[in-house]
Formats: C-alpha cells, structure tokens, sequence
C-alpha cells in the first residue's frame, strides 16, 4: 500500500517518483495540522533533477488545479513542453478510484523525470468506488529541495466531513497547504550557475481555498498561509522570494452570486461588490494598494475575519502582486460559457515578472496559469 494512503488532513508526504500507485514510499508526516521535513531526510532532494537544466536566467513556475488528475500523463508531458522550474499543483488524486488508483502526483513527476515531490493531504475520500484513496495538493520541482511543510488551516467555513456526502463527495479532512523551499543556484551574467555553492532559498506555497464559502471565508484561509510566509526563517520565508500559487476559487461573479450552496444566506458581500469580479475585488483591496489588506478590513466591516486583520496589522500583503488581468485571464469557465473567471493565482515577492501566460487548454476543467521570473 501506498504510505501517502495513511495520511489524514494536512499531513505531508514527500518521496520519489514512484513507478506505481500501490508502491510503498517513505512518508514523511506529523500531527494532522502540520507536518515538516528537512534535507537531512532522505527523502528530500539534492540533486538538481529534470531531464534538462530549465533555461539559464530565467524561473518559470506553474500553478494548475488538475482536476484530480484524470489526464496525468498529459499534463505531464505538457509540463516538461513547457520546461518550468517548479509545477504547483491543486486537486492530486493518490489511490482513488475516479483515477484508476494511481499515485497522480508521482505520475507528474516521473513525465517530467524530476525526482521528488511533495503532497498534502487535504481529504480522505469515501466513495465506495469513486474514493478509496487521498486527495491534495503538491509542490514538484527540478531544484533541489532543502525543506518543507504542510498544515491545515484553522479556519474551516464548510465542514466537508458532515456535509461532502450530500453533494455526492463523502469526504472527511479539511482544506490545507503544502510549502517547500527550493534551492536557487547563484548565476552569473550569462546565466549559468558560478558553482560556488552559493544559495537563495525560494519559498513556494500550493493552496486550494474553499469554495462553498463567501469572501470572507477565504480571506481567513489565504491570511494563514500569508502569514506563515511572514514569519521568519526556516518556518516562514523571511526575506527570501517567495510564490504563493493554486486555486483560490475566487468565483463570486454573476449567477454563481445567487447559489445558496455557495454562499452562506448572511454573506451580503455577494450583493454589495455586484459590478466587479472577486477577482477585482481582491486586486483593488488587497494587493493593488500600499495599504495592503487594510483596504479589505475596511470593506469586510465586522464580517472581518481576525486572521485578515492580523495580517493588515503585519503589512505583508503589500509585498506580493500577480501579473495576470483579473477581469480577461480567466481559468475557469461554466455555465455552458455564460460563467467565467479567475480562479487560480501566483502571487510574488522578491522577484522580477518577465512574462506570464494562461495555458493548458483540454487537460482540467481549469486552466493552467505559468509565470517567468527573471533569475
């Protein structure tokens, strides 16, 4: 049996590629709200990976919710056409029957010939032909990878494990993160690495918020991982650059407005941002302004959840910003098309955005969104 199957709700595991889904891996895990690893484990990597070098001078990273990973094999080959550096990835299927029971985060990795990769446990799941197995969000990497984590969030404003079962999901966990910090090689001006063993650590963080929540449910889970980032080094990134990507399922937009499942009856943020996406609203209050999530204080009012008002407090939040049009780059469409938007996210700090792209058409019922940084 596949260790990762033991997992429970924001519990890591970290491995090689394994050739098969039912292959024993070491895992690497502690309590169910958070588990942590270090290169001294060895299962952490230390070698480079990939069946090339990435490109001189530049980082891409890729974040993409693979709808359990129903094309895994072709997401992979993608991935490796794309020649990234780093794959986020939200919604990995291991041992579920609904994807022939493989382990979808070690087929990833093995089309890209990287060597590890790290998953989170958000959900074990219960169907009886259907589930079977885990389901949860990765980090892959070609760098090497010197340490890494995961934990669920605190705040839970749909509680799966009561209620998945009656939209026809029985499940039982909650929603979590993974993060992982990587190793950059120090370049010199044509590119290469100088071999000097000179380092930058970047730190990733691959998150998948809720759904059936309002915005300020998700606030309160993307304020747990933003000031986990904040805190200094090696829990949290320090003044390392830093990415923060996956699926923040920022949907608030025409009819899915008039949802009950969706939105909780008291939620009137629905109503009174009517005219902009989430997406925008999340923009305009959060990271298009200096004052960072102070503007969302504000609007949120007393519906403000505490973990966002500590993270205004902090002044993080100022750091980081996402390249893409939060009103045209949309990764989600429904509705029979009458329905889109932005969904998916990676935001930055401390690097330099040379390009970004929306791409992956036909491979998830999302699309995948992919950043260039220079390096």
């Amino acid at each position: 049996m596949h260790s990762a199957l033991a997992l429970e709700a924001g519990q890591l595991w970290v491995g090689p590629a394994t050739t098969e889904a039912t292959t024993t891996a070491p895992p690497i895990a502690a309590s169910a709200s958070s588990s942590s690893c270090s290169s001294s484990s060895s299962a952490a990597s230390t070698g480079s990976g990939g069946a090339d070098a990435g490109v001189p001078g530049r980082l891409r990273v890729v974040s993409f919710n693979i709808e359990r990973g129903h094309r895994a094999d072709a997401i992979g080959d993608w991935l490796a056409s794309l020649r990234c550096d780093v794959a986020l990835l939200q919604e990995v299927d291991v041992g579920c029957g609904r994807t022939g029971f493989r382990d979808v985060a070690s087929a990833v990795a093995r089309r890209l010939a990287w060597p590890t990769c790290a998953f989170c446990c958000e959900f074990r799941e219960l169907h009886p032909t259907r589930g079977g197995g885990v389901h949860g969000n990765a980090v892959l990497s070609r760098l090497p990878l010197l340490r890494c984590g995961s934990f669920a969030f605190s705040s839970q404003p749909f509680d799966w494990t009561s209620r998945g079962a009656v939209l026809g999901q029985p499940r039982r966990g909650a929603r979590s993160a993974v993060w992982a910090d990587l190793r950059l090689p120090q370049r010199t001006n044509n590119g290469t690495d100088t071999g000097t063993g000179a380092e930058t650590t970047l730190r990733v963080y691959s998150v998948h918020l809720e759904n059936f929540t309002g915005i300020a449910g998700r606030l309160s889970q993307f304020s747990e991982v933003m000031l986990h980032a904040a805190k200094p080094e090696p829990t949290g990134c320090g003044n390392s650059p830093c990415v923060i990507g996956g699926d923040f399922n920022t949907l608030m937009h025409g009819v899915i407005r008039f949802l009950p499942i969706v939105y909780p009856s008291t939620d009137w943020m629905r109503f009174s941002t009517i005219g902009q996406s989430e997406a925008q609203w999340w923009q305009e209050n959060i990271f298009g302004t200096p004052e960072g999530a102070s503007r969302a204080v504000k609007s949120l009012g007393a519906s403000c959840p505490a973990l966002l008002r500590e993270l205004a407090s902090s002044g993080f939040a100022s750091r980081f910003s996402d390249p893409f049009d939060k009103h045209s780059d949309c990764t989600f469409h429904g509705f029979c098309g009458l329905w889109r938007a932005k969904l998916d996210w990676l935001l930055s700090s401390g690097l330099d955005v040379t390009s970004w792209k929306v791409g992956g058409e036909g491979l998830s019922d999302h699309l995948a969104i992919y950043v260039d940084y220079a390096w």
